[in-house]
């Protein structure tokens, strides 16, 4: 499993709207995707601007493939939010004991 490690500073008061438009629209592209298997959200607990996102993956390749076809949509939709260009590392899970999505049968 990989986790791919998204850390973005948003424009002052803008995180409900962020967290609008993740719900909406970006949570549908997430789950669509082929080896999506959920997402961890979390936002600063003094500063609502910063926020931390993890998404959960069943391999590396299947990560990048969200990387390449859909991330310059994400990015449209979350441009009026954005204060920095968000910074995107990748993980490997040695250990998790959190209940995760199982992927949809095609």
């Amino acid at each position: 499993m990989i986790a791919r490690h998204i850390e973005v500073d948003l424009k002052p008061n803008k995180y409900k709207e962020f967290k609008s438009l993740f719900d909406r629209e970006i949570l549908s592209i997430l789950k669509r995707q082929p080896g999506y298997m959920g997402t961890i959200e979390m936002v600063n607990e003094t500063r609502s601007d910063h926020t931390l996102t993890i998404t959960l993956w069943n391999s590396k390749t299947d990560a990048e493939n969200y990387n390449k076809k859909e991330v310059p949509q994400v990015m449209e939709i979350l441009k009026p939010v954005l204060a920095t260009t968000p910074k995107v590392e990748y993980y490997n899970v040695d250990f998790t004991n959190v209940k995760l999505e199982q992927p949809q049968a095609a």
